[in-house]
């Protein structure tokens, strides 16, 4: 079917230095595989990558990685994974998604990092794998020292996704546990108890 194979751009620079590449697939669909473009400062660093099918990342001025991504190779091409990194002097964690393989490609987990000294987590989410893709539980982190857990919440596998419990900490030095709930399975998600600790 005579598909581009790949196509390349230098820069009119004294170093000449790579602009960007771009190659194209064979098959059926001539899908792009990969595209890589490169600054035009001093030190000619890398600003993005992209790669349909297999993976893509991105880099800052000093060659940190500032994300990830990668894709399934199913009918469909959905996500499978994204990471994203910081720009501070660690490069810490932002966020990381993983998204299903099934039809709807729904999001399966989020993991969230702080931007502190010590990348302290922040929140996770998971989500049902079923055909509304349900929030199955969250817990969110402190941002103390310990990185006590401020919340924590279940939802059911009912048709009504359901709350089943809740639980909350403090954020004084020891992480006390300031109060717990619980709901019931039935239609209506009743609350069944409520327990609360002095601070």
């Amino acid at each position: 079917m005579g598909y581009e194979l790949w196509v390349r751009s230098y820069g009119s620079g004294a170093m000449g230095q790579e602009l960007w590449v771009r190659s194209y697939g064979s098959g059926a669909m001539g899908q792009e595989l990969w595209v890589m473009s490169y600054g035009s400062g001093a030190m000619g660093q890398e600003l993005w990558v992209r790669s349909y099918g297999f993976m893509s990342y991105g880099s800052g001025a000093m060659g940190q990685e500032l994300w990830v991504r990668s894709y399934g190779s199913g009918a469909m091409g959905q996500g499978l994974w994204v990471r994203g990194y910081g720009s501070g002097a660690m490069g810490q964690e932002l966020w990381v998604m993983s998204y299903g393989s099934g039809a709807m490609g729904q999001e399966l987990w989020v993991k969230s990092y702080g931007s502190g000294a010590m990348g302290q987590e922040l929140w996770v989410r998971s989500y049902g794998s079923g055909a509304m893709g349900y929030e199955l539980w969250v817990r969110s982190y402190g941002s103390g020292a310990l990185g006590q857990e401020l919340l924590v919440r279940s939802f059911g596998s009912g048709a009504m996704g359901q709350e089943l419990w809740v639980r909350s900490y403090g954020s004084g030095a020891m992480g006390q546990e300031l109060w717990v709930r619980s709901y019931g399975s039935g239609a209506m998600g009743q609350e069944l108890w409520v327990r609360s600790f002095g601070s």
